[in-house]
């Protein structure tokens, strides 16, 4: 028997343990590619709930400002409401004005207007008028009764 006879035996139990290394090796690929790409898919599951909840926040932030501003527009147009001057320019209008609960509250009685006048005559505040001095600038009806 030929040397090489012999050794044809181990040549192809080597070749047999190469293929079987190389089979392993291949399903240690697969395994190690299929592993990452799951890692991969949980990261991307992971950032896709993250960016939904810092929207969802930031929705409930844009809302909660838009109120706050809606809120603090309408207040603004209320107190530049009620700060507008009232124009009268009649007696008429005036009597029409002072029949009003708004109209009640702004417009003063000859003997309250008196009083102020006495007491700032009283204190001596520059400006002050005589007592009795706004007599002439009220009207000569009598002032309604308040409650």
């Amino acid at each position: 028997m030929s040397p090489w006879r012999s050794l044809l035996p181990m040549g192809a139990g080597l070749i047999l343990l190469a293929l079987a290394a190389l089979v392993l090796w291949q399903f240690g690929a697969a395994r190690k590619a299929e592993g990452e790409a799951r890692a991969a898919a949980e990261a991307a599951a992971r950032w896709q709930a993250a960016l939904e909840a810092q929207t969802r926040q930031i929705t409930a932030l844009e809302a909660a400002a838009a109120a706050r501003a809606s809120a603090a527009s309408t207040a603004h147009a209320l107190t530049r409401e009620k700060l507008q001057p009232i124009i009268i320019h009649s007696l008429e209008e005036a009597r029409t004005h002072e029949t009003t609960p708004a109209g009640a509250v702004l417009c003063l009685d000859a003997g309250r207007v008196q009083s102020i006048e006495a007491s700032a005559a009283a204190l001596g505040l520059e400006g002050a008028a005589a007592p009795g001095g706004g007599a002439a600038a009220l009207h000569a009806h009598p002032a309604p009764d308040r409650p």
